[in-house]
């Protein structure tokens, strides 16, 4: 399988495009993946690489010169969101602003 990631400022939400010459088992997990962990996931910055994080493992989020940091406990990574974006996909996680 071949992976492609296009960043565009145009999209405000992700969107999965899969080509493919026939229907296949592999296709039909990754739909199966993707639809049901779209809400359980945030895209990371950790230098060029784009990390996918579990938001159960983060700690806190915070801003620091104008720019968005999630922390685990071993690992700081930037968000390419804002914090109220950020609240309001979270808020059936328990996440609380303070």
């Amino acid at each position: 399988m071949d992976f492609e990631i296009k960043i565009d400022e145009n999209f405000k939400l992700p969107k999965a495009v899969v080509y493919t010459d026939k229907l296949t088992e592999e296709v039909l997990r990754l739909k199966s993946f993707v639809l049901e962990n779209s809400d359980n996931i945030l895209l990371a910055h950790l230098g060029e690489k784009i990390k996918i994080l579990n938001p159960s493992k983060i700690y806190r989020i915070y801003t620091e010169d104008s720019k968005v940091f999630a922390e685990s406990i071993d690992e700081k990574f930037q968000i390419k969101k804002r914090i109220y974006q950020l609240e309001d996909d979270l808020k059936l996680k328990k996440f609380v602003r303070i």
